[in-house]
């Protein structure tokens, strides 16, 4: 969703063949068709109710040297609810102000990763699109049922908490990776863990077809 929605607000700013090339991948035949389909795809994700949380958010920051079409800004906000923001790019101001904004769409939960962001000074614009994501799980897990196992690790073994649960629920294996679903409460979504067999790393899954399929 999130490289959707960037994509998307992306594809307004572009024409020709760059605008043909993202649509394309995006699967859409028009730039009208896009700006329904991810004006869909925020109301059917976004989710804030006090037991599910699903904030999307995107921003536009431009260079103040350089000059913009309204329109487009209009277009941004009106389409893909994207905020603008223009600035000295690579100064500490304007830099502080992106850190916050995503620290703020977020949670605070990206501080720590947002603090090394910086606009470089030739930069004309830049996106950045967020999702904030919480909710609960449909079966929730018992603390007294977690307890103390060994996690076996990259790097070794780690003894750490493991969480139980009983019930039935479908399990998965492919020809490289095994994988099972929890669902979420009041949302009608699961949470999908897929687990690469002995030898096969993430990014092998992420190159697999099997894997991608199942996705």
């Amino acid at each position: 969703v999130n490289v959707c929605m960037a994509l998307s607000v992306l594809a307004e700013l572009t024409d020709g063949d760059s605008r043909e090339q993202i649509l394309t991948l995006l699967g859409q035949d028009s730039i009208q068709d896009l700006r329904t389909q991810a004006g869909l795809l925020w109301r059917a994700n976004y989710c804030d109710d006090g037991a599910t949380t699903s904030i999307l958010a995107n921003s536009l920051w431009l260079n103040q040297e350089v000059r913009f079409v309204p329109e487009t800004m209009e277009t941004l906000a009106e389409r893909y609810y994207a905020s603008s923001y223009q600035g000295e790019m690579g100064s500490a101001a304007f830099d502080q102000a992106l850190r916050d904004w995503i620290s703020q769409q977020t949670g605070g939960l990206l501080q720590e990763q947002a603090a090394g962001l910086r606009l470089a000074p030739e930069t004309v614009l830049a996106l950045a699109s967020t999702i904030y994501f919480q909710a609960r799980w449909s079966s929730e897990f018992q603390e007294s049922r977690t307890a103390p196992q060994v996690f076996h690790g990259p790097e070794g073994d780690l003894t750490c908490d493991f969480m139980h649960q009983s019930g039935s629920n479908t399990y998965f294996w492919g020809e490289r990776f095994s994988a099972g679903s929890v669902g979420l409460d009041n949302y009608g979504g699961t949470m999908t863990f897929l687990l690469p067999d002995e030898g096969v790393s993430p990014e092998d899954l992420l190159a697999d077809g099997q894997a991608m399929e199942f996705l």
